[in-house]
This record gives C-alpha cells, structure tokens and sequence, in this order.
C-alpha cells in the first residue's frame, strides 16, 4: 500500500496552465487592441469581445455537452491522449496531447457573410494563441522558475472544420494541436514489509524479508 498522498499529476497541472496563458493572453491582447485608434486594431478588438460574457472569457476545461447560446465565442481545452514509452523505474516521460478548439457562430452583417466572417474571426484569433505558443516566452509554459519539468512543446497542427449546416447561425471551429513533454517523478514508497506466510513465500521465491535472519 502507498503510504502518502498521490499529488495531482503533470497533465492535470500542465492543463490549468494552458488555460491560465490563453486567459492572460487574450485579455492582455484586448487592453492593446482597446488602447489602439488603428481601424485595425478595432476590427481586432472587436473579434476577440466575442468570446467574452461579461467580464469572463468564454473559456472551458473537459466540457463536452453543448454550449449554450451565451457561452459562444468559446475556446474549450481538452487532453487527447498521453504516451509514455521512455520512462525509468524513478521518472516517466510523457508525451501528452491537448486539443484547443476554438468555436464561433456565424453572423451575417450588411457588410459580409456569416461565413466569412466566421471563418476570419477564427482564423484570426486561433493564429495568435499560436503565435503564443510558439513564442520563447512559453517554451516551458511558464515553469522556467520552478523544476523545469517541461522539457518541450509545440503546436503540430492547426485544423479548420467545415460546417455540416450552412444556416444563418451555424458554429464553425478551429482546432490547435498542442503538444506536450515533461518529465514527471514516480512515487518511491516506504517498501511493505510481507506479514503471515513469508518465510513460506521466502522458501518458494527467494524473498528476502524483515522477519529472516
């Protein structure tokens, strides 16, 4: 039996951060874009208030029932898959995948199409927390002061999905592969010392216990 208190894994830890960046980047981006007399920098401010309600960024972990109609824009965070083929006895060396998507419903304007719009506004800001990733600044997500267990990451892909409806209000989406390594450590417990038939089990197996001299 394990005999203290399992922490909460890299993965887990690894994903609240890639929220935390993604928030801090996003609103960082709209105070910039709202400073700006750039019709530009309008436009872009503009985009990036549609995945804000309110004061809160529209921005979700594990979600995977529907969103409702205020929760649009949205960017949802989701961990795909983790492999670990390199480990040792001591540290395991994930590589873990996330998926960012990124989900917008198309409106039209007198100036431009639903779709167009959509797929703009997506484009747009899907490529800048690209851009984010891809930085030096993240190279570790962040962990530069603490143990540097990350040892790289990269977006490997960005998808664009094409809608199965083409009403007025259908969602459009953006997906970013973010792709994780780190290094995390293995429990080493306090050994359990074999009670009842060990000196048996010592005969058969050549265990070697507390209880033998």
């Amino acid at each position: 039996m394990i005999n203290q208190i399992i922490p909460k894994s890299k993965l887990e830890i690894i994903k609240d951060r890639i929220k935390l960046i993604i928030t801090n980047e996003m609103t960082a981006q709209k105070v910039l874009a709202t400073a700006s007399a750039v019709a530009d920098d309008i436009a872009y401010k503009e985009m990036l208030e549609t995945f804000w309600n309110g004061d809160n960024l529209n921005i979700f972990k594990d979600r995977f029932q529907e969103l409702q109609s205020e929760e649009y824009n949205a960017i949802i965070i989701n961990p795909l898959e983790e492999r670990d083929e390199n480990g040792t006895l001591r540290i395991t060396k994930p590589e873990s995948t996330f998926a960012i998507d990124f989900l917008a419903r198309a409106k039209s304007d007198d100036n431009k199409r639903g779709d167009e719009a959509v797929n703009e506004l997506l484009q747009r800001v899907s490529g800048v927390i690209r851009m984010v990733f891809l930085t030096a600044t993240y190279m570790r997500l962040g962990f530069d002061t603490t143990d540097k267990f990350i040892r790289r990451q990269n977006i490997t892909s960005r998808k664009f999905y094409v809608p199965n409806s083409n009403d007025s209000d259908h969602v459009s989406g953006v997906t970013l592969t973010l792709q994780v390594d780190y290094d995390e450590e293995i429990i080493q417990s306090v050994p359990v010392i074999l009670k009842g038939n060990d000196t048996i089990l010592s005969d058969i197996f050549n265990i070697n216990t507390d209880t033998e001299e």
